[in-house]
């Protein structure tokens, strides 16, 4: 899964365009998205691509595996919730849940908040997931918009890792797994339990 915006957004030939994951191997195409009032799409698995429910974390010491499952229970208001991508994994504080949101040209989208976790542009469409202590994490959703990172000699940083910023200046927003479901009438909830 990726983020709408990925397919549809800027350049309407991404609905055909094959996708590859960061080391280069051919995903597939994609197979559905909805863009408003979810930001999801689906990328169908062809060639050597295989599905993966493993989140690894390289960010803590010793780096660890955890399984990602759907369970019946979901993410409330409070809720520590983390995104994960090739950046590593950053948790916040979920405080809105299906928000409406308006981007510029007017699109409105129902989407989750959290604070405090970071994002830099080129992150949409990673996981976000619930931790759990047993090792198995929750899907929670994907990766719409961030905003708080700060640009520092051309690169993009956490804003936790400038001088004179902190991690709460990091609001993102996210399709949540119940709104995916929703959308396709629950059809692809057997290939999200464990």
């Amino acid at each position: 899964m990726t983020a709408g915006h990925c397919v549809v957004y800027v350049l309407p030939r991404w609905l055909r365009a094959k996708w590859y994951n960061d080391k280069n191997v051919y995903i597939g195409e994609p197979r559905g998205y909805k863009y408003g009032p979810s930001d999801w799409a689906l990328i169908a698995f062809e060639g050597q691509a295989r599905a993966t429910y493993w989140v690894i974390d390289n960010d803590h010491q010793p780096p660890f595996k955890s399984k990602v499952v759907l369970w019946d229970s979901i993410a409330t208001e409070g809720s520590q919730v983390c995104n994960t991508s090739w950046l590593g994994a950053y948790c916040g504080l979920l405080f809105a849940i299906q928000s409406t949101v308006t981007r510029p040209g007017g699109r409105t989208f129902k989407l989750n908040k959290v604070r405090g976790a970071c994002t830099l542009p080129g992150t949409s469409g990673m996981p976000w997931v619930l931790p759990s202590p047993p090792g198995n994490w929750r899907a929670e959703g994907i990766q719409s918009l961030g905003r708080g990172a700060q640009k520092v000699d051309g690169r993009w940083k956490c804003a936790g890792a400038v001088l004179g910023h902190s991690m709460d200046e990091h609001i993102a927003e996210y399709t949540s797994m119940e709104s995916f479901k929703d959308d396709t009438n629950d059809q692809y909830a057997i290939n999200w339990r464990a």
